[in-house]
Order: C-alpha cells, then structure tokens, then sequence
C-alpha cells in the first residue's frame, strides 16, 4: 500500500519544504561581519589563523603532541613552524622538509593533507575526514607566512 502513495507522500514533502522556506530573510544583519561591512584580509587571515589552531588541536594534535609525538612530530607544543622548519623526514620512504616557507606545496606536511605522500606512510589527518580546501589553503598560508 505504502508503493501506491509514496509519490504523493514524496510531493508533500517537497511542497512542505518549499513552504516553510520561503527563500527570504528579513534581517540579515547577524549573519554579516559588523552589520553588513565585507571581511577584511586581516579578518580573513584571523579566520584562518583561529581555524588552523582549531585543526591543529582537534585532529593533528591527538596523535601529534608532546607525549605523543607520532612520526616525531608535535604539532601542539607553542613553536611549531620554527621547530618543523628545521626538521626533515625521517620515516621510511619520506625525503625532504616538514614545512617548507619558500614552497609550502614541496612540504611534507602539504603532501600529507593532500593525499599526495606516495610511499611516506598514510595520508593525513589519519582517522578524520579529508581537510577541505580552504583548510589546506589555511595550511599553506600558515606556511608561507613563516607561522604566523
């Protein structure tokens, strides 16, 4: 019984949707940065830097930290860019910097969260989903910036 009516139960459900949602917004000024005013690049570049510490904390640092330290890496210890700047790969199949200023995308870590480390262990961050794009934009602006 439920076959014979599930397109007329499948239409009031799109009918009820359009409905409740009427496409309009009467007052928009919450959803905008100081009432209407566009982001500004200091506050695009806060949003990315308070988004790459909310990364950096919730899925490298569980397995990055001073205690874990996996791949001999601590991602959450203060200093991070200074000390993975001066430090290499060592795993098997691994070559070349951690981070790289002058080329981010050359980075170990860029590799990683792209998927693209070949024989250098598993992508990252390993058990999470895959970062969106505009969180390895973050990441590779983190880079270029020397950290800061």
């Amino acid at each position: 019984m439920f076959k014979r009516y599930a397109p007329l139960f499948g239409f009031s459900l799109i009918a009820a949707g359009l409905w409740a949602c009427s496409g309009t917004l009467e007052d928009t000024a919450p959803f905008l940065v100081d009432g209407g005013a566009k982001p500004t690049t200091g506050d695009a570049a806060a949003a990315c830097n308070a988004e790459r510490d909310i990364l950096m904390s919730q899925k490298c640092a569980l397995c990055h930290s001073a205690a874990g330290k996996s791949g001999g890496i601590d991602l959450a210890t203060p200093g991070i860019f200074d000390r993975l700047a001066a430090q290499t790969a060592t795993g098997v199949n691994c070559t070349g910097p951690i981070v790289d200023k002058a080329k981010p995308a050359d980075s170990l870590m860029m590799k990683k969260v792209r998927g693209l480390q070949g024989q250098c262990g598993s992508p990252m961050p390993l058990g999470f989903d895959k970062l969106s794009d505009a969180e390895i934009d973050c990441l590779s602006a983190w880079m270029s910036a020397g950290g800061k």
